[in-house]
């Protein structure tokens, strides 16, 4: 596929995934399967949800028998969030939760997609480590072909964290194709020891 066309065809899905008329690969999964599991699995029952956006509005329902988090810096996204809405960016999380504050955190479409910087990677993600509980989890969604993404093996951050073997998905790192232009997605579960 030429890289134009697979520009139109990634236009053109993203528009119907505004309104409601398809749903990406990744997005179907995370939906689907690995946001219910943690809505439903015993021992996990204070949820961080990372980045928000319209269609994560939806999340409030689905997690209203636990308790239910969301962080974001923009304040247009706010209104999307969870009642405990956390303006701010991932790395300061230590200012507004106390440590072993979440059983899970899920941040998808996040690395690389504004929290680029290989720094302010560090930094969340420690926060992260902070604020899980031991033997809380770690979700995180990204587009490992895009530039922006960061190289979590590289990280300092991740020796904090255990790849999650036996997670909802069976395995630490779950790869998903997909029809834009990033072409795919990839799940990875951390641990925190």
């Amino acid at each position: 596929m030429t890289t134009l066309l697979r520009e139109v065809q990634s236009y053109c899905l993203i528009r119907a995934w505004r309104i409601g008329l398809w749903k990406p690969p990744d997005r179907r999964l995370l939906d689907d399967v690995i946001l219910p599991f943690y809505a439903s699995a015993e021992g996990f029952e204070r949820i961080l949800f990372v980045g928000v956006k319209k269609y994560n509005a939806k999340n409030r329902a689905l997690f209203a028998a636990r308790t239910y988090a969301t962080i974001d810096p923009d304040p247009r996204n706010a209104r999307h969030g969870a009642s405990r809405h956390i303006q701010d960016g991932l790395e300061n999380l230590a200012r507004h939760a106390e440590p072993s504050s979440f059983d899970v955190i899920v941040a998808n479409g996040v690395f690389g997609a504004g929290l680029d910087a290989p720094h302010a990677v560090d930094d969340a993600l420690r926060a992260c480590h902070d604020a899980l509980r031991p033997g809380g989890h770690l979700v995180v969604g990204v587009n490992d072909e895009t530039p922006a993404c960061p190289d979590f093996d590289a990280l300092d951050a991740m020796r904090l964290f255990a790849p999650l073997e036996g997670s909802v998905l069976g395995s630490a790192r779950h790869v998903l194709e997909t029809p834009l232009r990033e072409r795919t997605h990839t799940y990875r579960f951390y641990r925190r020891p």
